[in-house]
């Protein structure tokens, strides 16, 4: 078994060359999907700001779209 502390910090510095270990990898995979599961929960707090945008054209279909402005310090991955 191992341990890695501070791993939030440690992505500060990271650039697309730096090279990812198992921490990072599950570390990332746990805050994406921690996010997917709650964001509709996220979307109905005071602090995040959702506003209709201008519908998304791919391959003959629209799709609506929604701009969302995150407080400063919403922890996202």
């Amino acid at each position: 078994m191992a341990e890695q502390l501070g791993l939030r910090a440690r992505f500060a510095a990271h650039t697309r060359q730096t090279a990812w270990d198992e921490f990072h990898a599950a570390y990332f995979a746990a805050e994406v999907l921690w996010h997917c599961l709650t964001m509709p929960f996220h979307l109905l707090s005071c602090d995040i700001r959702t506003e209709q945008a201008r519908p998304w054209h791919e391959e003959g279909a629209v799709w609506p779209a929604v701009r969302i402005t995150y407080p400063d310090g919403f922890a996202a991955p």
